[in-house]
């Protein structure tokens, strides 16, 4: 794993390797200190010497690379590639950033570079650091442990997609780091395995081209706007393909106003669109929310919404995305989220009550939405 650049995981994020100079090493100490100190001083305390020396040894003996974000320094990582594996060694990045997904996504990015070469990951983490919640959702097993320490890992998509059998095993292994689901293993039965995982990608460049075309064979992302949203969307990729995707994750609500169904506009809130990905482009999910609040204003009807393109459907993915997605969303500290869909449409409803989905209210959609029934769900994180 070389190169300057190396994982480009988002619009704004970036893993670039350090220089090896006495400022990147300062920098490298001064994040572990503020950011991991905490965990350290909670057993030991924090020795500066000691801690000086050990991180002058790792130093001189891993790759570190700085996690840069809207070209800001906010984290370090270490990554080392033996021919058999790949090691995360030192994983930390400012307190201030904590809980906005970074860390989901650059561990994100790691995992789909060491899948594409068929490495497993393998990483040392202390028990009682919080982090240890994020490899598990990602695919790792504790392989050995000491009395203060974990050894982890996670095997590579590919080979996760052999032996696995019952649905249940399948969806426990599932992650949005690309780890293998057999298309049908969502559903009930048993299935041969496939290679082919699906799993929750970042909106991005490469994947672009595959999403127009579902545009284009008249699928739309947005259930409530429909082929207007379609259009919108194709003038838009057409007029400058980058700024499109970059706007699909906009956790500062920094792009324009939302259009409504009706083609009024109103304030957008923080949020991001993923894609479902199996080898091919199969559907989008999006979330949004309030900056302090669990609650929504009145013109938008719910925390998430999905939809699968049609000749995907039936495949159990609206399920599985749904699942990968409340992953992600329990790190913004909601106590719930809601989710609305139209009264005929049994088989989304479905999917919401297997998430964990709890009916609330039979209500009537706001004006900008033609005044229709709906039925709102309540999920609990």
């Amino acid at each position: 794993m070389t190169g300057a650049g190396l994982y480009q995981l988002a619009v704004m994020i970036d893993v670039v390797p350090m220089e090896r100079n006495e400022e990147s090493f300062e920098f490298a100490l001064d994040v572990k200190k503020e950011a991991f100190g905490p965990h350290i001083m909670e057993r030991w305390g924090w020795d500066e010497r000691l801690q000086r020396e050990t991180h002058a040894e790792r130093w001189a003996e891993k790759r570190f690379f700085r996690i840069v974000r809207d070209h800001e320094s906010i984290g370090v990582v270490s990554i080392d590639e033996a021919p058999d594996h790949v090691t995360i060694g030192e994983f930390y990045i400012f307190s201030s950033y904590h809980r906005k997904g970074i860390g989901t996504e650059v561990l994100t990015g790691i995992l789909r570079e060491a899948d594409a070469k068929g490495l497993p990951v393998r990483l040392r983490c202390l028990k009682w650091n919080p982090a240890v919640t994020l490899y598990k959702r990602h695919g790792f097993v504790v392989t050995s442990e000491s009395d203060t320490h974990f050894l982890m890992e996670r095997r590579a998509a590919l080979q996760l997609t052999i032996g696995i059998g019952s649905g249940d095993r399948a969806a426990r292994l599932a992650s949005e780091g690309a780890v293998a689901v057999q298309r049908t293993a969502v559903s009930e039965g048993t299935a041969p395995p496939v290679s082919s995982p699906m799993h929750l990608v970042r909106p991005s460049l490469d994947y672009l081209p595959a999403y127009v075309a579902s545009l284009k064979r008249g699928w739309s992302p947005d259930n409530a706007r429909g082929g207007a949203a379609t259009l919108d969307e194709l003038a838009q990729i057409e007029k400058d393909p980058r700024a499109f995707v970059a706007q699909l994750t906009d956790r500062d609500a920094k792009g324009p106003p939302v259009v409504l169904p009706d083609g009024t506009t109103s304030r957008r809130l923080p949020g991001y669109r993923l894609w479902l990905w199996d080898g091919e482009f199969c559907g989008s999910i999006g979330f949004r929310w309030q900056p302090g609040t669990s609650s929504l204003p009145s013109y938008v009807l719910g925390h998430i919404g999905y939809a699968v393109v049609p000749w995907k459907e039936g495949l159990g993915y609206a399920k599985l995305a749904l699942k990968l997605m409340l992953e992600r969303v329990r790190e913004e500290g909601l106590a719930y989220v809601e989710i609305t869909t139209d009264p005929d449409n049994v088989a989304s409803r479905r999917v919401i009550e297997a998430n964990g989905g709890v009916f609330v209210e039979r209500f009537r959609k706001p004006p900008q939405y033609g005044e229709k029934d709906g039925l709102r769900f309540r999920i609990t994180l």
